[in-house]
């Protein structure tokens, strides 16, 4: 079921209205309603994808949550030595650990097979036939799971908050289940974070007019970007990026600007129906966008541009990785690993592949010519916070961006 379809619409409608006349202490359980049968409205085959990610995500955090526990009964005991207690800290701090990888193995095992498996598969066939091989592995289709990309990601760091004592575990499965598939973020994100979803879905929300206004007024801006920015735009980057033959110089370049144009105003618009919608039920989804095309650099770009997906691979890869603090060497690897992962997040397909190297290697050659671009503004004696250095930091950044783009696409 399309977001900016009827049927949506008056799926929305008629579940805000029941939302606000049954108790209030039953809210919680009719978004669960709602999110499953948004869920096997896109097909029924796929909901055991999801059902098995949250069982298994479900279960690993009680895991979690007891083997802490009973480390807490354990160091309480009388008489335990101080040797005692290190050691039941280290066994216990490698059973989560071990929890924990079990959690990733199976959640993003799954995201692999489903989404690349046939991606794999042509490259491992690419390589038998450019060692002049004559074997072929044949190609398969699976059914790809409805938001299965930000649900595995958003249960993941469920998991991984519990291991690091962020948030308690959950012990209602139900309650869990809704916020693994909630269904206004369930196609587009973005990616939420248990500690911030779990008390507004539990939390009992009164009806306020002013509230519903807003929402809508959310979704139709969502709807102008979808429908008047990205599809008309869509038809000129279409003509250019399909007929790469037929255009070149300024025909290239409108085709590139309409090509940003329709990216941002299908995602950004998608957000904003997504964010509107669940304001509607009094839910507050973190803010994904906050005007990307207005950044001094590629870095803040990133901060501005899908900012759940950023901070995703920030706090769950980048920051575990080493981040910053380490060797110039280790930094610069950590910053390519992830915008690598960043890429292959996207899509199965080498472009996805080398638009994410990309934006690896700008950040990379930001770092390295940090202090060479300060002391040639400070030769120039123009500060870097004038107005002609802005303009030339945010032209610059998103003339990057758009090279970007057409790797993209």
């Amino acid at each position: 079921m399309s977001l900016v379809s009827t049927g949506f619409l008056v799926f929305l409608l008629v579940g805000v209205i029941v939302y606000y006349l049954i108790p209030k202490k039953a809210q919680w359980a009719w978004l669960l309603i709602l999110s499953y049968a948004y869920y096997l409205c896109s097909g029924y085959k796929t909901v055991v994808f999801i059902l098995l990610t949250t069982i298994v995500t479900f279960t690993l955090g009680i895991l979690l949550e007891r083997t802490e526990d009973n480390l807490d009964k354990s160091l309480k005991a009388d008489g335990l030595a101080r040797e005692d207690k290190k050691a039941l800290k280290e066994k216990a701090k490698t059973y989560k650990k071990r929890v924990v990888v079990l959690a990733l193995l199976l959640v993003f095992g799954v995201l692999a097979v489903v989404k690349y498996h046939n991606f794999a598969i042509e490259n491992v066939n690419g390589i038998i036939k450019a060692f002049g091989g004559n074997g072929r592995i044949s190609t398969f289709t699976l059914l790809l799971p409805l938001g299965i990309s930000f649900y595995s990601f958003q249960s993941i760091s469920y998991v991984i908050d519990v291991y690091r004592g962020k948030v308690k575990a959950c012990n209602n499965i139900f309650k869990y289940a809704l916020f693994v598939s909630y269904f206004p973020q369930i196609t587009q994100g973005p990616i939420g974070r248990y500690d911030r979803l779990a008390p507004q879905f539990l939390a009992e929300h009164k009806y306020d007019l002013a509230v519903i206004q807003h929402g809508l007024q959310r979704m139709a801006w969502g709807l102008f970007k979808k429908f008047i920015i990205a599809d008309r735009a869509g038809v000129v980057s279409d003509l250019v990026f399909n007929n790469p033959g037929q255009y070149h110089g300024i025909y290239v370049i409108i085709g590139v600007l309409a090509y940003c144009a329709q990216l941002y105003g299908d995602f950004a618009g998608g957000i904003d129906m997504v964010m509107g919608a669940s304001e509607m039920f009094g839910i507050h989804l973190d803010d994904n966008f906050r005007q990307p095309f207005f950044s001094h650099s590629i870095g803040e770009f990133w901060r501005r541009w899908h900012i759940s997906l950023t901070s995703w691979f920030t706090d769950y890869v980048y920051i575990p990785l080493g981040g910053s603090r380490c060797s110039r060497a280790k930094h610069y690897a950590n910053i390519f690993i992830v915008f690598l992962l960043s890429g292959i997040w996207h899509g199965a397909a080498w472009t996805y592949v080398i638009w994410g190297v990309m934006h690896g290697v700008y950040q990379i050659i930001g770092h390295i010519t940090s202090r060479l671009r300060a002391r040639l503004w400070d030769n120039l004696k123009i500060s870097q916070t004038s107005a002609t250095a802005v303009l030339f930091k945010r032209v610059v950044t998103f003339l990057l961006v758009l090279i970007a783009w057409v790797a993209f696409r």
